[in-house]
């Protein structure tokens, strides 16, 4: 594990891929009775390898996707989820983490924070102080507890590493010595996602995009204007000024089959996103969301709940490699 102050990398190293934003889900007897989804109003989502998750107005969550352990939703009322790779943690009233799924590690009991994120197998939380705190065994080399020596203004957990903005609007990362490092874009960024490579927004709402071939299709950007940027396995999604969702990239599995409509939230996860409509529903698209593989049925899976969403498309081509 590298335990060095935080540096700004200059380029993209090759490794460990993590699949950001993810949460266990299916029978769990610790999860307890479902709760009634009739009144569920959706306000955010996530997304993860090959689940994702859902919140609700009234702070309830909701998970649905492939998983073999884990639980359908927070035990208590969140104001905000982020999730791993195989687990979520969510954000209470009071600034507590709470977190669900498979993670071996608890975050920090007497810290309260303003933002979180997850990685592969561990979590960060951001204080208000901008001091960020991290837990979990990590994959396969945890991050240190508190990965910079700076105060971080926003924060996002990757392949294998975290980068945040720091008070001044610069780029900064930590990363494990196993995992691909996204190299920080030379154009200035106000918010970004990442994953193994990383796309962000400049002030004037265009998007960037930086990391691994710059020639590969996932780099390369439309041109407009956009509020929301979200990564996925060699794909790229975001919401443009009118609501409308754009995805580039490697069209494997229909992850650029993405819905027509005017959106307020997306979320890519490693082979599907899930995008929140103005009207509340939630529409995804990609692998196997319907639970079916090779014609047969898949264990340990549950489709988008229709309380409150539907799959847009779905196919069932395999995931290339990363």
């Amino acid at each position: 594990m590298r335990l060095e102050a935080p540096r700004r990398i200059v380029g993209p190293r090759r490794g460990l891929l993590v699949y950001a934003l993810g949460v266990g889900c299916g029978d769990d007897p610790v999860a307890g009775k479902d709760p009634a989804l009739e009144d569920f109003e959706v306000v955010d989502i996530t997304t993860g390898f090959a689940h994702s998750c859902a919140l609700a107005r009234d702070g309830r969550t909701w998970c649905w996707g492939r998983n073999r352990e884990g639980r359908t939703h927070a035990e208590e009322p969140v104001r905000a989820i982020e999730a791993g790779s195989h687990h979520t943690c969510g954000l209470t009233d009071d600034g507590r983490a709470v977190c669900w799924g498979r993670l071996d590690g608890l975050p920090p009991a007497e810290q309260r924070f303003v933002e979180l994120c997850g990685g592969e197998a561990f979590g960060c939380g951001r204080t208000e102080a901008g001091v960020v705190h991290c837990w979990g065994p990590g994959d396969p080399e945890p991050p240190p507890a508190e990965p910079f020596t700076v105060p971080m203004q926003s924060l996002e957990c990757g392949a294998g590493g975290i980068c945040g903005l720091d008070r001044g609007g610069e780029l900064v990362c930590w990363h494990n010595d196993h995992s691909s490092a996204v190299a920080p874009t030379l154009v200035p960024v106000v918010s970004f996602d990442l994953l193994h490579h990383a796309c962000g927004l400049t002030e004037q709402r265009e998007v960037v995009c930086w990391g691994a071939d710059d020639d590969r299709p996932d780099l390369q950007a439309p041109p407009g204007q956009f509020t929301a940027v979200a990564i996925g396995l060699r794909y790229s999604c975001a919401l443009t000024i009118g609501g409308e969702v754009r995805c580039w990239g490697e069209d494997a599995w229909s992850n650029l089959d993405s819905p027509p409509g005017r959106f307020t939230r997306i979320s890519a996860g490693a082979t599907h996103a899930c995008a929140l409509r103005e009207d509340g529903r939630v529409l995804c698209w990609g692998q196997a969301l319907d639970c079916i593989w090779n014609g047969e049925p898949m264990r340990d899976c549950s489709t988008i709940p229709t309380a409150f969403g539907e799959i847009y498309a779905t196919s069932h081509s395999p995931a290339p490699p990363p």
